[in-house]
């Protein structure tokens, strides 16, 4: 579920802008195995982890998708 408007963004290094999560992308945190599922542009992926907090993780997932281009303009 992607953070609410206005969510603090505390931690969170200067270069990065905020950007709206795109339809159908989904970050999920697995609290037992600490790891994060990601669903992005009808792709799915599991990072294992373990990650130290679930902010770590979503903050993991996110690069992973800045990767794959989120944020960037797309072409439709």
């Amino acid at each position: 579920m992607p953070p609410r408007l206005g969510a603090s963004r505390a931690g969170r290094p200067p270069e990065y802008d905020i950007v709206k999560y795109e339809d159908g992308m989904q970050i999920l945190y697995d609290v037992l195995s600490k790891g994060v599922f990601i669903q992005f542009r009808g792709k799915s992926d599991f990072l294992k982890g373990p990650f130290p907090s679930q902010r770590e993780a979503i903050r993991a997932a996110e690069d992973y998708c800045r990767k794959l281009g989120w944020g960037e303009s797309r072409q439709q």
